[in-house]
């Protein structure tokens, strides 16, 4: 199953941020809480934890783009394995 990592709210900022950076690229592996990007408003950064273990299927936004929150910037095949 394909989810979406979506650009959240950064701070007390209401309007766009920008992606700065991917920490992992497509085909990796991601673990629930970890930092997969950074996003940024102003002079603040911060980091996009992924929501779900699984593998960073497609990148869908690049770094340094404007982005609004509640956008998709990624997606992420979800493990199928239960713990």
């Amino acid at each position: 199953m394909l989810a979406e990592i979506i650009m959240p709210r950064l701070g007390d900022a209401s309007g766009d941020c920008w992606l700065e950076a991917w920490k992992k690229s497509e085909g990796e592996t991601v673990e629930l809480g970890e930092v997969v990007c950074v996003a940024a408003i102003d002079k603040a950064s911060f980091d996009i934890e992924s929501p779900y273990d699984g593998k960073l299927a497609q990148i869908l936004v690049q770094p340094h783009v404007v982005v609004t929150p509640g956008t998709p910037i990624g997606r992420i095949e979800v493990s199928d394995s239960v713990s």
